[in-house]
């Protein structure tokens, strides 16, 4: 809307105090700058620089001028920094034509009021700040609750089905291929414990260790302690059987070999399931 630092700006913009807290400077080309209302500058420079960018020179400028309309009563944009001017000799007051490129089209992308539109009295030098913030970004879905990104629901299906069918990573079995950030060596399985297991000798063993002579020598041999085999049984009294004479040896070899168990037990080398 034309007219918006008339209308929205109170304060007395001739004090001094004023402008040093509302006003800034922009110069976008070496050697031409505009005193402008700070709010305005994003978008009197964004204008500028697209044509500058488009070959564009601007030769002269206009910015805060405390000043009246041209012709009127009434402050001029130009009193509160809302309004800029530029190249004034090929763009005069009061004509149509203008050799800024694509003026109304710039004016419309940084939400500008450009002079050249105006009926009755046309001003194409003159680019006019409307109020709010600069250009806005084109429109985003921001339907995503947690990332406020759009979601495309073609490409978010393709997506998975891309993942769920890329087996390439060997640990997971989802995508990023073999030599991808989550690929890893295939880990060494820890080995299986033996299918037998000591349990049935080592408790054959203490039972017949706590009768004192329910083992009989004959089943490990007297010549010399052998070697624990799992594999081997020992031989128990049934019931009304005499019990053999009690042998030193006999209890002794029982004590070596429960010792031996037992250390067999704390190394790991005896496997009780």
């Amino acid at each position: 809307m034309a007219g918006w630092g008339r209308k929205s700006i109170k304060d007395d913009t001739k004090s001094p105090q004023w402008q040093e807290e509302n006003l800034t400077w922009i110069e976008p080309v070496p050697g031409q700058r505009w005193q402008v209302y700070k709010p305005a500058a994003p978008q009197f420079e964004g204008v500028l620089k697209d044509l500058i960018a488009a070959g564009y020179k601007p030769t002269s400028s206009g910015g805060y001028n405390y000043r009246n309309i041209r012709g009127g009563n009434k402050l001029s944009e130009h009193a509160y920094g809302t309004a800029i001017d530029m190249n004034a000799m090929t763009n005069a007051m009061g004509q149509k034509a203008t050799d800024i490129p694509n003026a109304k089209e710039l004016a419309e992308k940084w939400n500008l009021e450009w002079g050249g539109n105006w009926k009755g009295r046309p001003d194409p030098m003159h680019f006019e700040y409307r109020g709010g913030g600069e250009a806005a970004p084109p429109p985003t879905d921001t339907s995503n609750p947690i990332t406020g990104y759009s979601i495309n629901p073609a490409q978010a299906t393709a997506a998975t089905e891309a993942l769920r069918t890329d087996t390439s990573n060997p640990i997971s079995g989802y995508g990023g291929g073999p030599n991808g950030p989550s690929a890893v060596p295939t880990p060494t399985p820890a080995p299986t414990p033996p299918a037998k297991d000591d349990r049935t000798w080592l408790a054959k063993l203490m039972s017949g260790f706590g009768k004192g002579s329910g083992v009989a020598a004959s089943a490990y041999g007297t010549a010399k302690m052998p070697a624990l085999n799992p594999t081997q049984t020992t031989t128990r009294v049934t019931p009304g059987q005499a019990a053999p004479t009690l042998n030193p040896n006999t209890v002794n070899m029982q004590r070596q070999m429960m010792a031996q168990a037992l250390a067999r037990l704390n190394s790991g080398q005896l496997f009780l399931g």
